[in-house]
């Protein structure tokens, strides 16, 4: 069993921005990226950082009834590009999988690994394993596979959306705040299903900052580990 690095935990740093220029984020489906880490991303490109984002699914089951829309698929494609156009993304990646039907076949996992291989980021951000969400937890099996072969020497930094973290870093969003909630705008699709704004931006980047920021402002909580904690831990669980 692997032993969790105490040092990885409570209490949580403070950071005005993570101090990586060249960031890859992968989103199971087109809003994740802004719901789970857009301030940070803000922030990254007001830096002048590079961000890619790799968006795994077409989003097709992002209704409230969750059944397979194809009409659905071109809103949200146009709701990313639109949002990410806002932002300043540098490169926008579509696999065009299927929504609710993820999985860590060899030909994603392969699609991964090259683009990993290609943009060389120093720092790859996805969600949190323990997320509820059948994508967001592939999505982790699909870059523990993506990173075996290769000694990947970046960070890994998990972002929370449907279930929190216990985060080991928070970073400060208060100043970028309206910037995430205008990009958040662009998925009007997904408003209309739950209100992130409220629920996520509003609420869980509130929390965040109790404890380490005497409850003011916003903030963004991330588990940050280098790649090889990444791996034993995905190892264990995915070995169960």
């Amino acid at each position: 069993m692997t032993s969790i690095n105490k040092d990885l935990l409570y209490p949580p740093k403070v950071y005005e921005k993570l101090p990586y220029r060249n960031i890859l984020v992968l989103a199971p489906h087109p809003d994740d990226e802004v719901i789970g880490c857009g301030g940070s991303i803000i922030k990254h490109k007001s830096a002048k950082d590079k961000v890619g984002v790799v968006c795994l699914t077409d989003g097709c089951r992002g209704s409230i009834k969750c059944n397979k829309d194809e009409n659905l698929i071109k809103i949200r494609k146009n709701e990313m590009k639109n949002a990410h156009k806002f932002i300043g993304i540098d490169e926008s990646i579509n696999l065009d999988l299927e929504d609710g039907k993820l999985k860590a076949d060899e030909t994603t996992v392969t699609k991964i690994k090259d683009i990993i291989l290609r943009i060389k980021p120093d720092a790859i951000y996805l969600p949190t394993l323990i997320d509820y969400h059948s994508d967001h937890i592939e999505t982790s099996k699909i870059l523990m596979l993506s990173l075996k072969g290769f000694d990947y020497s970046g960070k890994i930094i998990t972002y929370e959306i449907n279930s929190a973290l216990i985060p080991n870093i928070v970073v400060d969003i208060s100043k970028f705040i309206d910037i995430k909630v205008k990009a958040m705008k662009f998925y009007e699709s997904q408003l209309a299903v739950n209100d992130y704004i409220y629920t996520v931006i509003e609420g869980l980047n509130r929390y965040r900052t109790n404890g380490v920021m005497l409850g003011k402002g916003y903030a963004e909580g991330f588990f940050v580990c280098d790649a090889k904690y990444y791996q034993k831990l995905m190892e264990e669980f995915f070995s169960e």
